[in-house]
């Protein structure tokens, strides 16, 4: 009965026992395996430390200053931009000194009208007349005065119009406006007269003004406009006023310099 219950206990003891058992502890061929596997191991988890490292290099967050887009665009370009914005500025001068030239072409090329005044040959002078009006005598003083124009310019010109008022004024109480009233003037030619270079052409017109001269203390005063075209303003007139001061011994006239002024 002892002996049964001894050979179940045998027979129930794991195989893998009785292999452990017949390998020897000191055997040279299980220390060299022992060895090798140990090796392999130690590679492995040598290569699987530094794939952490390099995961853990991957994954740790990069703290440098993030670069603005615009800072990525290469040098090669804003060269390209820089000498763009040069060469239109360039550009620009080159037109505003094109433009600068060719003003100064048209001035020194274009028709310049210039004014003066004169008695009409024959009369000398004023005219003094008088008329009735309403039962009163009323004075009148006539200026027949021949107006000149001449073309200081070297292109042809076409005068349009020529325009001219007189005035008489009491010095002590009156004096004569800045700037003359061109819309009071009496139109006198608005037929086309042609000019050419360094010529003049004249208009003979009559003007009367209310009022005696002679007196101390009153002047009287011419003053009108000529409107003209010329080869570089052929849809607008340009316009030279003039006006001028009576001398004193009613002989002549003296030029008035903000009368005379011209576009």
């Amino acid at each position: 009965m002892h002996l049964l219950a001894a050979l179940l206990l045998v027979a129930t003891v794991s195989p893998s026992y009785w292999g452990a058992q017949q390998q020897h502890p000191n055997n040279p061929q299980n220390s060299a395996t022992d060895t090798k596997t140990a090796h392999v191991v130690s590679v492995f988890d040598n290569q699987q430390s530094t794939t952490a490292q390099a995961n853990k290099t991957t994954t740790q967050p990069d703290n440098r200053p993030h670069k603005p887009p615009w800072w990525d665009v290469t040098w090669a370009t804003w060269a390209l931009v820089a000498v763009g914005i040069a060469g239109t500025l360039a550009a620009i001068y080159t037109l505003a000194a094109i433009r600068r030239q060719t003003e100064s072409l048209i001035r020194s090329e274009r028709a310049w009208i210039m004014v003066d005044i004169e008695w009409v040959p024959g009369y000398g002078g004023i005219v003094r007349n008088s008329s009735l009006e309403d039962g009163v005598v009323v004075n009148y003083t006539t200026f027949p005065i021949r107006i000149i124009c001449k073309n200081e310019g070297n292109t042809p010109a076409w005068i349009t119009e020529i325009s001219a008022q007189s005035q008489i004024y009491e010095l002590i109480h009156h004096q004569p406006p800045k700037t003359p009233d061109l819309q009071s003037t009496k139109v006198s030619r608005t037929e086309p007269i042609p000019v050419a270079a360094k010529m003049d052409v004249s208009e003979d017109i009559s003007l009367s003004s209310r009022g005696v001269l002679g007196n101390l203390g009153v002047d009287a005063i011419v003053y009108g406009v000529v409107r003209y075209r010329d080869m570089f303003s052929a849809n607008r007139d340009r316009e030279t006023t003039f006006g001028y001061k009576l001398s004193y011994d009613e002989k002549t006239f003296v030029r008035i310099a903000e009368y005379n002024k011209n576009t």
